[in-house]
C-alpha cells in the first residue's frame, strides 16, 4: 500500500516475479536505481495497469519484461492515466495491441526511443504510443 504521490525506490538489482498485474490508480513514482525488473514470470500477466485517468505515474530506470495481456491490450503497460517512462527497457511483452505499452491516456517520454525498444520485441499487431515531448 502506498499513499498518493508516493515514491517506490529499488536501490539494488531485482527481478520481481508477479502473480498478478500491478494496478496503479494513484499518483506514483517508481524508480529502479539499480535494475528493477518487474516480470510476469511465465509471461502470464500484464506488468503494469495504470487504471485511473487522473493518476500521474512516472517509471524510471526499469526493465519491464515478460508481460502478457492475452487477448487484451498492453502486455508491459496498459495506460489510461498520465504516464512518464524514462531510461527504461521493454523486453518480451505480448498483447493484441501494444506489446510494450498500450496508451489510452497521456504519455511523456522519448517517443522514438520507446518505438525502437518496442519494435525489438513482441509488439503484436501494433503499438500505440502518444507522447507529449
Amino acid at each position: 500500500m502506498f499513499c498518493s504521490g508516493g515514491t517506490i525506490d529499488f536501490a539494488g538489482n531485482y527481478t520481481i516475479p508477479l502473480a498478478s498485474e500491478l494496478a496503479i490508480s494513484k499518483n506514483l513514482t517508481i524508480t529502479g536505481a539499480g535494475t528493477a525488473s518487474p516480470s510476469s514470470g511465465q509471461n502470464a500477466v500484464r506488468v503494469f495497469n495504470v487504471s485511473d485517468g487522473y493518476a500521474n505515474v512516472t517509471l524510471d530506470m526499469l526493465t519491464i519484461a515478460g508481460g502478457n495481456a492475452g487477448s487484451s491490450n498492453g502486455g508491459g503497460i496498459y495506460n489510461a492515466g498520465n504516464l512518464t517512462v524514462t531510461n527504461s527497457t521493454f523486453s518480451g511483452n505480448y498483447a493484441i495491441q501494444g506489446g510494450g505499452i498500450y496508451n489510452a491516456g497521456q504519455s511523456d517520454g522519448d517517443e522514438q526511443h520507446l518505438l525502437r525498444q518496442l519494435r525489438k520485441y513482441k509488439a503484436a499487431a501494433s503499438t500505440t504510443i502518444i507522447a507529449s515531448l
